[in-house]
């Protein structure tokens, strides 16, 4: 084997996080009366979770996830993660960004100038990025994992945080009650569509949240549907959540394919949109899940339409041609394709769902196909309804 000092790909990472930087920062945690911390990517590190947990835990501080979480980054269904809010980071007194982004947009809109904006990542600013305009005021650039296990010892040695436990509390419970709040109005919405057709996609996201396996990774690729994905089918597990880090689309059955080859026991449902469908290869991945034994789960949310750019074309257009006439050249998806003979053509199981009630007997059928090795696509006809 080769010396030690010589190995092939060997990384020293040249920085350590200065001990006043820490401290500096410990003292901004402990000082915030109203903090939130924003995250998209950090979850990428399977072992950040834990101590990003007990880091929140510990001081009370509410979670969001903002424009596109690529990771399961924390536990959505812990009482301290809220929904997406931009008013909550215009009310703070204290942004801790874990590796996002996009924390807010437009970068102008975001906490007042006064507030402190403290930052943890493994790379600032980010080198991919042409321009990255964020106010941030205390960068630790490390593995957050490790960062993170710094702050937490410091913070549990220190007289501030023992005597201010109550204060605490009070700030969990009251962010307890607005999780609860939140989670309850979607379910209880979601059951009031429960029985539309074509099926109305918050009880579709109902619906898969209570057949899919816990244990299950989910690969979404979606567009006007994510943020319903990411609320009503809240992932619990570190990488049982992957979505694309790229800004198009075309990529969610390759990481799929991923998925299931680094974790062969788990089962991996694919989220799609039918436009997102189109942009993938599919023939050549659910070639290879058949010749390889990768028997993933497709399910396409299929609402007819590339929604997004519709959407899109009359928000900025809106007294424009396609507002008036109801035309929207490459919007619809016509004459609409039978997705599920795919699976048909590559040796699984194909099913086409119009009917709400039919949604969990087809994820029961498809998880029996996939523990026999077999791949499964699931179509499911949705209405054109758009996510607030």
């Amino acid at each position: 084997s080769l010396p030690e000092d010589n190995r092939p790909n060997r990384v020293a990472r040249p920085f350590a996080i200065d001990e006043p930087a820490i401290q500096e920062a410990v003292g901004m945690l402990l000082r915030a009366q109203r903090p939130v911390l924003v995250t998209e990517h950090v979850g990428r590190d399977a072992s950040v979770v834990g101590p990003l947990v007990e880091l929140c835990e510990s001081l009370a501080i509410p979670v969001m996830e903002s424009f596109r979480p690529a990771f399961l980054n924390f536990p959505r269904n812990h009482p301290l993660y809220l929904p997406y809010d931009p008013r909550r980071i215009e009310s703070a007194d204290l942004v801790l960004i874990a590796d996002a982004v996009t924390p807010w947009y437009p970068v102008s809109k975001g906490p007042k100038a006064d507030v402190k904006v403290v930052f943890l990542g493994d790379e600032y600013p980010y080198s991919r990025l042409p321009f990255w305009g964020y106010k941030v005021d205390l960068a630790l650039i490390a593995p957050p994992a490790a960062t993170l296990a710094r702050l937490l010892s410091r913070i549990k040695a220190s007289e501030g945080f023992v005597g201010n436990r109550p204060a605490y509390e009070e700030r969990s419970r009251r962010i307890r009650e607005e999780h609860d709040k939140q989670v309850a109005a979607m379910q209880r919405e979601a059951v009031e569509h429960k029985n539309d057709t074509p099926v109305d996609p918050r009880w579709l996201c109902q619906a898969l949240n209570e057949s899919i396996p816990a244990n299950a990774v989910i690969v979404e690729e979606t567009t006007v549907h994510r943020t319903l994905i990411q609320n009503m089918i809240p992932r619990t597990e570190p990488m049982s959540y992957i979505a694309r880090v790229t800004g198009g689309l075309g990529v969610s059955l390759g990481y799929a394919l991923g998925a299931k080859l680094a974790m062969k026991e788990r089962p991996v449902f694919v989220l799609i949109g039918d436009g997102g469908f189109h942009y993938n290869p599919v023939p050549s991945c659910l070639g290879l899940a058949q010749e390889y034994e990768l028997p993933i789960i497709v399910v396409v949310f299929n609402n007819q339409r590339y929604l997004s750019m519709e959407r899109g074309l009359l928000r900025y257009y809106p007294d424009g041609v396609a507002k008036k006439t109801g035309v929207h050249f490459g919007g619809p998806i016509l004459p609409n394709p039978d997705y599920r003979l795919y699976a048909d053509i590559y040796g699984g199981y194909g099913v086409r769902v119009t009917d709400p009630k039919d949604i969990q007997p087809a994820i029961a059928q498809a998880l029996e196909h996939a523990a026999r090795g077999r791949l499964a696509l699931v179509d499911v006809v949705l209405s054109d309804y758009i996510p607030r």
